[in-house]
């Protein structure tokens, strides 16, 4: 019996912090499932099916062959790592996307990865920022496109 409201009082407890935070490996499979059906789809329809991609490209790179590489780049909720409470230092993630785009607008290939980003503490529900957006060349280093490759491999058209 106690063994029982023990594990009753503990998931009630999960149940009501709930997830504040999706962890990178899920949200990384998530967002590779979500991007598989993308190639070969014109890029405005790929945009307007996903509502997280609705702002503008962060930045768009014109290849020698005239395709273009897209990148979006997306702020996630903060990641907590410090107590909670009133006062908790919390890590910013991005989702980074990015489509390989040819001259008639048809996605190519996709890449993508999460990035965590620098602190922001906050007290209550006041948040500073210890750290400056990445750059895009920062992000070019860790995304990997649909088959796990660096997008170099889409530079030097391969």
């Amino acid at each position: 019996m106690r063994k029982t409201l023990a594990f009753a009082i503990a998931a009630l407890c999960v149940a009501l912090s709930g997830c504040a935070v999706i962890p990178d490996d899920y949200s990384e499979r998530t967002n590779r499932s979500q991007l598989k059906d993308s190639i070969d789809k014109p890029y405005v329809q790929v945009i307007k099916q996903r509502p997280d991609l609705k702002d503008p490209p962060a930045a768009t790179e014109t290849l020698a062959s005239g395709h273009r590489i897209v990148k979006h780049v997306v702020t996630l909720e903060d990641e907590p790592f410090g107590p909670s409470g009133s006062y908790a230092e919390e890590r910013q993630r991005y989702r980074v996307v990015y489509f390989l785009v040819d001259a008639d607008g048809t996605v190519k290939d996709w890449a993508t990865q999460i990035y965590k980003g620098g602190k922001v503490r906050c007290w209550g529900s006041n948040c500073l920022k210890f750290f400056k957006d990445p750059p895009v060349e920062k992000l070019d280093e860790v995304v990997r496109t649909s088959r796990g490759e660096a997008i170099a491999t889409w530079r030097s058209g391969g």
